[in-house]
């Protein structure tokens, strides 16, 4: 199954703090316009959206509940990067059984989670 084309999408208060926080877990972020914009990640897409006023409280636009794992080719670099960049680590780096390297967990400003482990190679 090709799932390459596979996008997630979360919508946000703040757009700016999450641009900050996809460059510093080395997504490529490409502006689409004034309120939303992509993060990639070799294949992985997630679109981030400004959430429309008077959702703001609604939880599922503070990411409460979900959490997103990504796998990427290099996770103890990764997570180096990360964590020098200052993106808050909310699980830090070992071998949970998630990927044969390792994995760490992130948290977004707005309490998205994201979660990066290492496939088999």
């Amino acid at each position: 199954m090709n799932t390459k084309n596979d996008v997630i999408i979360i919508r946000v208060r703040d757009l700016e703090l999450h641009r900050k926080y996809f460059r510093d877990l080395q997504f490529e972020v490409v502006d689409m316009s004034e309120t939303q914009f992509m993060a990639r990640f070799n294949d992985k897409v997630i679109g981030v959206i400004k959430a429309p006023k008077g959702q703001r409280e609604h939880p599922v636009v503070q990411g409460n509940g979900i959490e997103i794992w990504l796998s990427v080719a290099d996770i103890k670099s990764h997570y180096e990067r990360a964590k020098a960049a200052g993106v808050k680590i909310t699980i830090d780096f070992d071998n949970r059984g998630y990927g044969p390297v390792g994995d760490y967990g992130t948290v977004s400003p707005e309490g998205f989670q994201f979660f990066f482990s290492q496939p088999k190679p």
